[in-house]
């Protein structure tokens, strides 16, 4: 190679290098800034952010006493039956001009019509009304009055844990599997919300267990009155031997229970069938698929 082949060369060379430094060095800025502009992008949605949260408490907070209505409790009336239920709903209002009629108006999704029910003056702005609901049905209320100016609140629903029973479901279960299949099921339930009338309690509840040699057995769950320390703490004895799903709950609850463990032959499937004190039915497998049961009952 010739001198200047070489000059030639050792300058390509060096401006290669050159180049790649410069190309590093600019991505490293551009990477710097993309880095920073993000930074500062996230510091100011943060602030938009905690803007708009603080402007929609404001908003609430403003709502809220600009109200009408100031409270409302819900109650469940002595009188009702499975077949004529009742919810006595106490309200107090803001304010209230002199001499005026305060109604409360209620239907089902399924009507057109209101049902109109004068109120009763408790005392001062409190009122009360009772609302006839059904099991199978929702329900939607608005409070009026007529006077020198008629007024109305927003309409608003029945709660429907009210009036509806609460689910049975499991609260924790266990089970075993040897070779051939499941030989060993324990379950414990609870309803899962407020029992409100004592119709809505759990009459009768049983598990329909289905077997590899195709037969099947009927297991009446039997009521639980251990605390839920003591039911934890069965279950945690257990644990090492047999697949424990519990799902948390806290305090003490009334429970179901059963427990089946065949000696010469295998589970395949449990069902169960749930009763309450007004009709209602709930059923469905709930082992090793519980997630029928769950869909049957909208839990």
């Amino acid at each position: 190679m010739s001198k200047n082949e070489k000059i030639l060369t050792s300058l390509i060379v060096g401006s290669i290098i050159l180049n790649l430094f410069l190309f590093f060095q600019l991505n490293q800025k551009v990477e710097e800034e993309v880095q920073m502009t993000s930074q500062n992008y996230s510091h100011q949605l943060n602030n938009i952010n905690t803007n708009v949260s603080n402007l929609d408490h404001r908003i609430n907070q403003i709502k809220e006493e600009n109200e009408w209505i100031a409270s409302r409790e819900y109650h469940p009336n002595e009188n009702s039956t499975p077949d004529r239920q009742i919810i006595d709903l106490e309200w107090s209002f803001r304010e209230l001009e002199e001499d005026v009629d305060v109604n409360l108006l209620y239907r089902s999704h399924e009507e057109r019509d209101w049902e109109v029910v004068e109120a009763t003056q408790i005392e001062g702005l409190n009122y009360r009304a009772p609302i006839e609901v059904s099991t199978h049905d929702r329900f939607e209320y608005q409070i009026v009055s007529d006077g020198t100016v008629s007024r109305s609140s927003e309409v608003q629903h029945v709660p429907e844990h009210l009036f509806r029973p609460s689910p049975l479901v499991s609260w924790s279960t266990a089970s075993g599997s040897g070779r051939s299949g499941s030989n060993f099921y324990e379950g414990f339930f609870r309803q899962s919300g407020e029992v409100v009338f004592p119709f809505h309690r759990v009459e009768e509840a049983v598990a329909t267990v289905y077997y590899d040699d195709e037969t099947t057995e009927d297991i009446p769950l039997e009521e639980d009155e251990r605390t839920s320390h003591e039911v934890e703490e069965e279950i945690s004895h257990n644990s090492h031997e047999v697949q424990v799903n519990s799902i948390e709950h806290s305090g003490d609850f009334q429970g179901w229970h059963f427990k089946v463990e065949p000696e010469d032959k295998m589970i395949e499937s449990i069902d169960l069938r749930v009763e309450y004190g007004d009709g209602t039915v709930h059923e469905g497998e709930i082992f090793p698929h519980e997630g029928e049961y769950h869909e049957n009952i909208g839990y």
